[in-house]
């Protein structure tokens, strides 16, 4: 190739960057939201020649190849700037024969598909009818934004999941009772996958033997989710040549589904034994620069043909969280309003929770705060840390390490910020930073040593554990912008008086640095406080007004967990436009020593379930109220598992009753094929021993173990652990010391919360 053929083709490569989607275009902002040039952020290994080649190599050697398998890791975003670029430059070599083909969407999305390409209907259309990924916009879409430009094939290659679920109990006789209009989106053929494929894949399942009882009954392989998908791929592929002649098929698969040479394409070749097939396995990794020495390159070759390793630096949303990468991934939950547009977006605010909670729980709170006026990033604490309630919180950094830690979390902010506003919807003009107690600390160094690169406003609310922010020295930023109202601040920190001193001397120097700053003292409502000010750096409408309520919120446990839970009440009655006063049954006038309660005759509302201990009269959260699909937890894992709701010895019959109903009705599974709910007692049948024998007998080993209670303390938890101590071998054990983490959905009647949906987490794809 020439000097002018490669410019030629630069040019043409850097318009089908300009037309492909224009959220990238958001590049052109500051430094913080670039990327490193690909090439800098891969390496290609050709494992046949045992030698490290260019992309511009790779794309050259493909030049026979008649369907080219990326087997990717579904989230990682490097990933997916690799298949762009591959997309783009064999488009490039092939004057725009090439067929996208994708396991992402599901065959009887292909019309919707077509369509949209096509121009014929527009992008809101597209994502109602075509129920992409929940990673579509973060890492799909650039590609099917370039097929729409130029007008090109894509092929949706997957089983559709409404047919699995209609073949349901399933097996081959639920595939032949499908009609002839289900009929269209399915394989015309099923051959099975090799012995060498299903051992493989129960290495990769291990521990989940009772959700996969089939691996043992060759005709269940066939008919399974598994075999059905790489079938439908690989048919999907055979047609895409035979009605696209002259063309090449690039197809995006799970990895799993092409390793080895097995699976999806094992079955191209079983179907077109001529096909030129080539398998490239794409691998996040963090070490780039040990790539290529010394790599074991026989089993790189029995595993693909090409593999490329990908600088892991951020990855899209698995089990409700969003994650850049930094020497530990900071971990987020991000919620995005659906109304929200590239020429319509919204304002952002990214939440660091107080020690001892974790990004679900603050999500839950901002949700119920917010609503669907703002974009939430919910950020988790990177050092997990188990508490003495058992429950597993985090905290944001070490003392022995603060200036470490603080480096990272300010490098682990600056990517998420970078993340998020490259691939979502987001007003740059209106960000807000914001948390609580040690969170607030990391806010107050990250502004500091970081505001140019962190366009936002950002509030510290009551923060703690910040002694050794005074041994760090100032930066030498630029002024404050002098066109700026004087009514702006980069930071404000709330804090009470008994902190006055410290950080008036310490905003007193960041001033000098051009951070523009203000201390406000903090009031009885500290969340309440920190809402209307956030609400109004973001220009949404300011609170409601709330009707005040005589009646006490109490709450019994009055731990960290304890107290958030009940602010969760606090929060979902305001919406309800009740303003009730909270407090912990320790200060409470008409409780006793907390022997029994002692409530009789106060008008009081107790955050308790029945059998927690004493209530006279009962004003505790029925366990009815909480059977609905979304309430109950999921045990945590990639795979689900089991949760396990134990009941107290002082529950009463009608109690446990009611949680026998729900067990029978198991609401956790509508959410999850690989998730169940069970319940035990400690004091009658099925003990909680009992449950325990029979999930490890039945192959199981994820368990969430639950009391049935509001929040227990940190005793009852221990006491339930030692109650189940030498039951647990096998199992890979989790605690959480109640439901009222959940329990407030209760108030979320008019909502869908309830509504068991199919998932769209690209987890589920990659088995």
């Amino acid at each position: 190739m020439n000097a002018t053929d490669r410019t030629s083709r630069c040019l043409m490569g850097i318009m089908a960057v300009l037309l492909s989607a224009p959220m990238l275009l958001a590049g052109d902002g500051p430094e913080p939201l670039a990327q490193p040039p690909l090439e800098n952020a891969i390496r290609i290994l050709d494992t046949g020649k045992k030698e490290a080649i260019s992309l511009v190599t790779l794309i050259e050697r493909l030049d026979a190849a008649e369907v080219i398998f990326l087997g990717e890791t579904h989230l990682d975003e490097t990933t997916h700037r690799f298949q762009w670029r591959m997309y783009q430059e064999l488009l490039l070599a092939t004057e725009g024969k090439v067929v996208l083909s994708m396991e992402m969407f599901e065959r009887d999305a292909q019309p919707a598909l077509d369509d949209y390409v096509a121009g014929r209907i527009d992008e809101p259309t597209f994502l109602r009818r075509a129920h992409p990924w929940g990673n579509y916009r973060t890492d799909y879409r650039p590609m099917i934004e370039l097929a729409r430009a130029r007008s090109l094939p894509v092929v949706a290659a997957n089983f559709p999941a409404s047919i699995r679920r209609s073949m349901r109990p399933g097996g081959k006789e639920g595939y032949e009772k499908l009609s002839d209009e289900q009929k269209q989106w399915i394989p015309r053929e099923l051959h099975p996958n090799s012995d060498a494929y299903w051992q493989r894949f129960a290495r990769t399942i291990r521990g989940h033997g009772d959700f996969f009882a089939f691996l043992e009954d060759p005709e269940a392989r066939l008919y399974s989710t598994q075999c059905l998908w790489d079938n439908s791929m690989g048919e999907a592929c055979v047609d895409a040549l035979a009605k696209h002649p002259g063309s090449k098929v690039l197809h995006l698969n799970g990895g799993f589904h092409t390793l080895y040479r097995q699976g999806t394409a094992a079955q191209v070749t079983r179907r077109r034994p001529e096909t030129k097939v080539v398998v490239i396995d794409i691998r996040p990794t963090s070490e780039l620069s040990l790539v290529g020495v010394d790599p074991d390159w026989a089993e790189l070759a029995e595993v693909a043909d090409y593999t490329v390793y990908a600088e892991d630096r951020a990855r899209a949303v698995q089990d409700g969280t969003h994650g850049v990468t930094v020497s530990t991934e900071l971990e987020y939950e991000l919620f995005v309003p659906k109304g929200a547009r590239d020429d319509q977006p919204v304002p952002l605010l990214i939440w660091m929770p107080r020690e001892g909670l974790r990004a679900a729980d603050a999500m839950r709170y901002l949700r119920l705060a917010f609503g669907d006026t703002v974009a939430i990033v919910a950020v988790d604490p990177p050092f997990p840390q188990r508490g003495e309630d058992l429950h597993l919180g985090g905290e944001w950094f070490f003392e022995e390490r603060f200036d470490s830690d603080m480096g990272l979390l300010g490098q682990g902010l600056r990517r998420l910020l970078s993340r998020v506003a490259r691939t979502q919807p987001i007003d740059a003009k209106r960000i807000v930073l914001a948390g609580e107690e040690a969170a607030a600390t990391v806010i107050a160094s990250t502004m500091l040593y970081s505001r140019d690169s962190m366009p936002v406003q950002a509030f510290a609310i009551r923060p703690t554990r910040y002694n050794k922010l005074r041994e760090g020295g100032l930066p030498k930023l630029d002024p404050a912008d002098p066109a700026a109202p004087a009514s702006f601040f980069d930071l404000v920190v709330f804090t009470d008086e008994v902190n006055s001193y410290f950080w008036d001397e310490e905003l007193a120097d960041y001033s000098t640095t051009g951070l523009r700053n203000e201390r406000r003292p903090l009031g009885d409502a500290p969340l309440i406080q920190a809402e209307v000010a956030i609400r109004k750096a973001l220009g949404i409408d300011p609170m409601s007004e709330a009707t005040p309520s005589a009646t006490p919120l109490v709450y019994r446990v009055d731990s960290t967990l304890g107290r958030f839970w009940a602010e969760l009440e606090v929060r979902a009655l305001w919406n309800e436009g009740t303003q009730v006063e909270l407090m912990p049954a320790s200060a409470f006038d008409g409780r006793d020593d907390g022997a029994d309660g002692g409530a009789a005759g106060v008008d009081a509302h107790w955050l308790a379930l029945p059998g927690e201990y004493a209530i006279d009269p009962p004003r505790g959260i029925e366990p009815s109220a909480m059977g609905t699909s979304k309430i109950l937890p999921t045990a945590p894992g990639p795979f689900g598992g089991t949760t396990i709701i134990v009941t107290y010895p002082a529950t009463p019959t009608e109690a446990r009753e009611a949680w026998t109903r729900i067990e029978a009705a198991d609401p956790i599974s509508l959410r999850s094929r690989f998730s169940r709910m069970r319940v035990a007692h400690l004091d009658t049948q099925p003990t909680i021993h009992e449950v325990l024998a029979a999930i490890r007998e039945g192959g199981g080993s994820n368990v969430l173990l639950v009391p049935a209670a509001f929040c227990a303390t940190a005793d009852e938890m221990r006491a339930l652990r030692d109650a189940v101590e030498g039951h647990l071998d096998g199992l890979n054990v989790h605690w959480l010391p109640g439901l009222g983490g959940r329990a407030y959905y209760r108030h979320a009647t008019k909502s869908n919360r309830d509504k068991p949906t199919e998932t769209d987490d690209p987890k589920e794809s990659d088995k």
